[in-house]
């Protein structure tokens, strides 16, 4: 059976407050959301860059969801 898939964006966090002696990405990096078009993922990213803190970045990413 093909799978199929859709495009999405990820609007992915990575926190750089967290202990540095903690050198496992996962404890660091937190997908925030899933947004279906690129302009809400880039929005959103830039929403979030302005009201947070220097010790977290937003960016977005793309990535694909599958269609059941």
């Amino acid at each position: 059976m093909k799978r199929q898939y859709q495009q999405a964006f990820a609007i992915v966090r990575v926190d750089f407050y967290k202990d540095k002696s903690d050198h496992n990405l996962a404890n660091c990096i937190t997908v925030k959301k899933i947004v279906w078009d690129l302009e809400t993922a880039k929005s959103e990213v830039d929403r979030l860059n302005s009201i947070n803190s220097p010790d977290s970045n937003y960016f977005w990413q793309t990535t694909r969801v599958e269609a059941k």
